[in-house]
């Protein structure tokens, strides 16, 4: 089986210690997989790009955005790492993607999975569905948040804390998070399985959203000597199920990129402006 894992970050290979994705990766290599990884990498001048590394027999491909504050929650969508992951899903032909993370690539890898007809594992480690900030956690008083995800709270949390986008008016934050919003749920929607860390994580999940989300499997411990097979399971039936179809996925992507990357470069001119200034 050919699989894909994307991960938040990957440690230099062949550095010692302890990374659950590495760990992950290296374990249904050594099974015999064939396994490729996508991470976030440091900024490589002014283009966003991909690299390629090797850590034993894992294939690494980093991306590496170029456009300011990649982390920021209004950002988390970018139109040119959406080309980027179109292209490596095309010539990777991977049987299965597991999505553990969005932030520092783009919000929509399930949906370019999706729509090469590879079908896809989203894995909820943290909060980041839910919350602006991905821990929720108030910035303000560091007491655990129990807002239900909504604009109008979560965004005047976010704002609290940097980088704050000056040059955005308060109603296209607002618009903002309802992109976000849409583009997380369609993700959501389209994962042919959904994980959680536990199952507290799950319901948490759920009470933040106010909806169900869809049927939640709780992963192995990273200690757990059954992980590998737990996962290399799952990718199977995944795979027998297959991708989304034709309905679901949609066929707007031509419209849809152009649309953002209008907006992301707008949003990166001013951003650029405002930190020249």
């Amino acid at each position: 089986m050919k699989v894909l894992l994307v991960e938040p970050t990957y440690p230099v290979p062949g550095s010692r210690g302890v990374h659950r994705g590495r760990d992950l990766a290296l374990g249904m290599a050594a099974a015999g997989h064939l396994v490729e990884v996508l991470a976030a990498g440091p900024p490589r001048g002014h283009e966003h790009a991909r690299s390629r590394e090797h850590d034993g027999a894992v294939s690494l491909h980093r991306v590496h955005r170029a456009d300011p504050y990649p982390e920021h929650w209004m950002r988390e969508s970018c139109v040119a790492v959406t080309r980027l992951v179109r292209g490596l899903v095309g010539e990777l032909e991977p049987d299965v993607m597991h999505v553990s993370a969005w932030t520092g690539l783009t919000a929509d890898l399930v949906l370019v999975a999706a729509r090469a007809g590879v079908p896809a594992v989203i894995e909820l480690r943290d909060h980041r569905a839910t919350c602006l900030l991905g821990d929720r956690v108030r910035p303000e008083s560091g007491a655990a948040c129990a807002e239900t995800y909504g604009p109008y709270a979560c965004v005047r949390c976010a704002a609290q804390v940097p980088p704050k986008p000056s040059w955005v008016p308060t109603d296209m934050a607002y618009l903002s998070f309802g992109q976000r919003a849409a583009a997380l749920g369609r993700e959501l929607a389209l994962a042919r399985a959904r994980l959680v860390p536990d199952e507290d994580h799950g319901e948490a999940l759920v009470r933040a959203l106010g909806a169900e989300i869809g049927p939640l499997l709780v992963a192995p411990s990273d200690e757990h000597p059954d992980r590998v097979a737990f996962h290399l399971g799952l990718y199977g039936r995944v795979v027998e199920l297959g991708p989304p179809g034709p309905s679901e996925v949609g066929d707007e992507a031509w419209f849809e990129e152009r649309l953002r990357a209008a907006d992301e470069a707008a949003w990166d001119a001013a951003a650029r402006r405002t930190d020249s200034r």
